[in-house]
């Protein structure tokens, strides 16, 4: 699986319709598409561009990485590269480019063979394998292969730390965790301005187990309940505080 990449400044309908339109150009229509709940994949543009095309269309669960399984990894790895190197300064819209080029052109254990090419069918000419700066470029040229090659020295070590990772984190918390019909619990709410605190909100009700790891629940939204599929690891059970009014917002 080779990963794509485009830096938006908005995550809307338009984006990722312009997006899915490139990537249908370049490799041909999917027989699928796959994506979680958000609103850009829910909005009704999507769903007509996909319809026209004949392109299946399946939802996971929102806001929840692993109703994703392999993307949100691939995703991640992808994001635990990029962050070294914004945290010493780079813009991670300049860093993106180089780092799926490492990511697409580096072998993965699990297949034995590069990303790119089991897209291909055949392995690209890397820009790593550059080795010598020609002497007759421009000062900026020559400052921006500079740049280049320093980030291509570090990647190997970051690819493998991100790897691992992924690895430690796929492996962690596997132990089973059960709620019952009817009972109240709370559900992990997404707060995009502040992604190191999770909270939750409630309670709520389970209305229905619908495999070990899926429950459908009964939200409340503004004042109209409508049910919900949540992740087991986006729900916690629920200890009554009675003095307390009925929403409560948790870190």
């Amino acid at each position: 699986m080779s990963p794509c990449s485009l830096a938006y400044k908005n995550a809307d309908a338009k984006s990722t319709t312009q997006f899915l339109l490139d990537l249908i150009l370049t490799y041909g229509p999917p027989r699928i598409v796959r994506s979680d709940n958000g609103t850009h994949f829910t909005a009704k543009v999507i769903s007509q561009l996909l319809l026209a095309l004949g392109i299946q269309k399946k939802e996971g669960i929102a806001y929840k990485p692993t109703s994703q399984g392999q993307v949100e990894r691939q995703n991640q790895v992808i994001i635990d590269m990029i962050a070294p190197y914004v945290a010493e300064g780079e813009k991670w819209t300049d860093v993106l480019p180089v780092v799926l080029h490492a990511y697409n052109t580096a072998i993965h254990h699990s297949t034995g063979y590069t990303p790119f090419y089991l897209v291909h069918g055949y392995e690209p000419i890397s820009i790593f394998d550059i080795a010598i700066i020609p002497s007759n470029l421009n000062h900026s040229t020559i400052i921006e292969i500079q740049k280049l090659n320093s980030i291509r020295e570090k990647l190997p070590n970051i690819l493998q730390k991100a790897f691992e990772k992924q690895k430690c984190y796929a492996d962690r918390g596997k132990k089973d965790i059960d709620f019952y019909v009817g009972e109240k619990v709370l559900v992990k709410i997404n707060v995009r301005k502040d992604k190191f605190a999770d909270r939750y909100e409630g309670p709520y009700t389970i209305l229905k187990k619908i495999n070990p790891v899926t429950y459908l629940i009964e939200i409340d939204k503004n004042g109209k309940k409508q049910a919900e599929k949540k992740h087991v690891q986006q729900i916690k059970k629920y200890r009554d505080r009675s003095q307390i009014q009925s929403v409560y917002y948790y870190n």
